[in-house]
């Protein structure tokens, strides 16, 4: 795998410039976005000031799904606000960070943008995104900071509770921490186990956009130690300062709102076999099934340049997908089947009239 220095989010400028006019988008992350509606607070909510350490009823929702104290809950303004917080709070002097790669493209560059050293841990398609607790345990030294997802982004892969386990006590005893993004572990609560249950050197992020469709609701959340929350709280009032008291009302409705997470898990359930029956009826490309969620992330046989081909998919058959090097992966892309099924069976049969042109070109 090679990355490139970087620190744009070139990401998320193709999917919102490309999205809105794509026939079919597989190139989007989370579930169709939802209408507010019933989740608008009344109009006697006072906007005049925000409160400085977030709403205490959100924090306390949040804090009940964790099994943790109001305390250790920080609220933020995205999952990437978040993930931001957290390599500032140990990488703003510089130091030694481990990304898993492939990875969600902000967590890959983050580090960039504070010199810091990056060490990458291979997550191989040929062991099907499995961690390497060995080479974990060869990078982490000397390190401040692991970074994981869980699912992973982009392939949909749990990592098993034992191996995250014995992930944090790797970083433990070299003295690091571990940032695990879960912002799609809501599709598998019951298989999966988050980070901040397995040491008190591991820090969760989250929000509402992927599994909720709410991303326009711009909050965020970390769930860690008591004396970690202070310092990532003492970052955020730096910058942010604080969250919008209209979206933490929404938050509010959102999170305490079970039938969401049930629809959300419904459509992975529902649109999971369209996209299996797809790829036992190609010979051109190759996966890990997912764990849960409604992302993938398949290899394109004979395909090298998938930025090339995932433009040529878009221009000639409106067809959006994610290329597999904004993960630092060529030759795959991450497809999401969050949406509706004609919208994921026509997007494939786009990909398989794409990737048969591909093969007779000269």
């Amino acid at each position: 795998m090679t990355h490139q220095r970087e620190t744009r989010f070139e990401l998320a400028r193709w999917v919102t410039e490309k999205g809105p006019r794509a026939k079919y988008n597989l190139g989007t992350s989370g579930i169709p976005g939802r209408m507010a509606g019933d989740y608008l607070p009344g109009r006697e909510l006072g906007v005049g000031s925000a409160i400085f350490d977030g709403d205490v009823e959100l924090r306390e929702i949040i804090a009940k799904r964790y099994k943790r104290s109001v305390e250790e809950v920080a609220l933020t303004a995205s999952a990437s606000e978040a993930n931001f917080l957290v390599f500032f709070a140990f990488l703003s002097k510089g130091g030694t960070v481990v990304v898993e790669s492939p990875s969600y493209q902000p967590l890959m560059r983050l580090g960039e943008m504070f010199d810091a050293r990056i060490k990458w841990l291979d997550r191989r398609f040929d062991d099907r995104y499995s961690i390497d607790l060995e080479s974990l345990k060869r990078l982490v030294k000397g390190s401040r900071l692991v970074v994981l997802t869980n699912l992973h982004n982009p392939s949909g892969v749990a990592i098993p509770p034992a191996t995250l386990r014995a992930a944090a006590e790797i970083a433990l005893d070299a003295g690091a921490w571990v940032l695990c993004d879960e912002i799609y572990r809501d599709f598998v609560p019951d298989t999966t186990t988050t980070a901040v249950d397995l040491g008190d050197n591991c820090i969760v992020t989250a929000s509402l956009s992927k599994v909720y469709g709410f991303g326009g609701i711009k909050i965020g959340w970390t769930v860690a130690t008591r004396e970690m929350t202070e310092r990532l709280q003492s970052v955020r009032e730096m910058g942010s300062v604080c969250c919008s008291r209209l979206d933490e009302e929404v938050a509010k409705k959102v999170l305490t709102d079970r039938r969401l997470v049930r629809e959300a898990i419904s459509i992975s359930r529902r649109n999971l076999p369209i996209v299996k029956r797809w790829v036992e009826r190609s010979d051109r490309v190759e996966w890990v099934v997912p764990d849960g969620g409604i992302l993938c992330f398949p290899r394109l046989k004979g395909v090298r340049d998938t930025m090339a081909f995932a433009n040529r998919l878009f221009d000639e058959y409106g067809t959006l997908v994610s290329p597999g090097e904004y993960f630092g992966s060529s030759g795959h892309v991450r497809l999401c089947f969050g949406g509706s099924a004609e919208v994921i069976e026509g997007g494939l049969d786009a990909i398989d009239k794409a990737l048969q042109k591909h093969k007779t070109r000269p």
